[in-house]
């Protein structure tokens, strides 16, 4: 394993970040437009997910929280192709989604700003500790939205394709602040949320990534 974690380093970090990208902005659309034919292949980057992050930690609680995230998210697709949607599935995605992205982030956070030269590889792991944090509001709004089924206008929680996709898309657009205003939160928990995320997609950027590339910079120079 750490024979793996010195070859690779933090090269790791960038190919962690493409297979997230493709997760949620390539096969979660797939799946919403093509109702959920996608299952076995998001499936498949969730397992090279994994890999890559027990390679990088060289942690086995890492690896467990990971196959314990897999492990639920798996059980929703096959619960599915034989019983079909429904309102558990979300409840177990929700906690799957949860332990995935605050796992994978504590690795990428740790290797992101250990000690050392910060590299192109590093730049490339702050962004998709930023991405990870647009995955964690995505399981809190779905779990904000499972309790308080009115807590965001235009939003059904319900167990179809498309909700997957459609919590994505407003978790990244109140994490950037585009607010396009099609989706709105209306519950007290979900707009303190939306507010929360918001202040860190503001900040994280501007004081954290920046300063990685001053560092980049100044160990060229």
């Amino acid at each position: 394993m750490h024979g793996l974690r010195d070859r690779w380093g933090d090269s790791l970090l960038t190919v962690l970040t493409i297979l997230l990208l493709i997760m949620l902005f390539v096969i979660a659309p797939a799946q919403a437009v093509f109702d959920g034919g996608f299952s076995y292949f998001a499936a498949g980057v969730a397992l090279l997910m994994i890999a890559g992050a027990l390679i990088l930690s060289g942690s086995m609680v890492v690896m467990a929280l990971m196959a314990t995230a897999f492990a639920l998210n798996l059980f929703v697709v096959i619960n599915r192709i034989h019983t079909g949607h429904g309102a558990f599935d979300l409840h177990i995605m929700a906690a799957g989604w949860l332990v995935l992205s605050m796992t994978l982030g504590a690795v990428v956070a740790r290797a992101v700003f250990a000690s050392g030269d910060v590299s192109y590889h590093r730049i490339v792991g702050a962004i998709l500790l930023y991405i990870l944090v647009a995955l964690a509001f995505v399981a809190l709004y779905l779990i904000v939205g499972l309790i308080w089924p009115d807590a965001f206008k235009n939003v059904v929680f319900e167990d179809a394709p498309e909700l997957t996709s459609t919590l994505i898309y407003y978790s990244c657009s109140t994490l950037t602040t585009l607010g396009y205003g099609d989706i709105v939160p209306l519950n007290p928990f979900a707009r303190s949320l939306a507010n929360l995320e918001a202040f860190f997609g503001q900040l994280y950027p501007a004081i954290l990534i920046g300063r990685l590339v001053t560092l980049q910079m100044q160990g060229r120079g």
